[in-house]
């Protein structure tokens, strides 16, 4: 019969009282590999964890630096859901990115909000202008330096531990300024409960930061 198994077939072609061969055995599915880092990365990803665990500010701000460092900050680009019509929600919320044309408004990401939304350009002056005051150097305004402490990423880094620990404080502070205005509603009021101007812009972060 043409619907017979192939272990069946083979035992009647073979006779009475003959044993069917064994079907052969499944190929085996390779092990999982864990991720390999590269020589110095485990260390440089621990370091980050090590110096975002010494930082002395509040929990508060502690755990917004803890949420940006697991990328789990939820910004609009993240957290937008498909509707008719389109993906709201997951455009810059600021007026300078929300006159723009649809097409062309940029998405609320992580990178856009501390480093490249115009809302917000005279804050990281503003914290480039401190630092330099402090230690005579500019911090670059990039993702590396602002988002994932890399300080490979910025020539300068301060090299003793009592500056690496207040660049810490400054740039976990302003991080946490910027979103809690970054994110407060018409009423002013930032997610961790702290009053703020119910507007999207420099002066708002300057003025939470101090």
């Amino acid at each position: 019969r043409s619907g017979a198994a192939p272990g069946t077939a083979a035992a009647a072609a073979a006779g009475p009282g003959a044993v069917p061969a064994a079907a052969p055995a499944a190929p085996q599915q390779p092990a999982a590999q864990l991720p390999q880092h590269a020589p110095g990365e485990a260390q440089a990803i621990a370091a980050v964890w090590r110096r975002l665990h010494d930082t002395p500010v509040c929990n508060i701000v502690k755990s917004t630096g803890y949420r940006l460092a697991h990328g789990s900050l939820p910004c609009g680009l993240y957290v937008a859901r498909r509707q008719y019509g389109g993906w709201p929600g997951m455009h810059c919320p600021a007026l300078c990115c929300r006159q723009r044309r649809l097409n062309s408004r940029p998405p609320d990401s992580l990178s856009h909000i501390f480093v490249d939304c115009p809302a917000y350009a005279a804050a990281r002056v503003w914290l480039q202008d401190v630092w330099f005051a402090i230690a005579s150097s500019r911090p670059p305004m990039t993702a590396a330096v602002l988002l994932a402490d890399c300080p490979a990423a910025w020539p300068e880094y301060p090299a003793g531990k009592p500056l690496q620990r207040l660049w810490a404080a400054l740039r976990l502070a302003w991080v946490h300024a910027l979103w809690c205005v970054h994110v407060a509603d018409s009423s002013g009021l930032a997610p961790d409960g702290t009053v703020l101007p119910p507007r999207r812009d420099s002066n708002a972060v300057v003025a939470s930061v101090v």
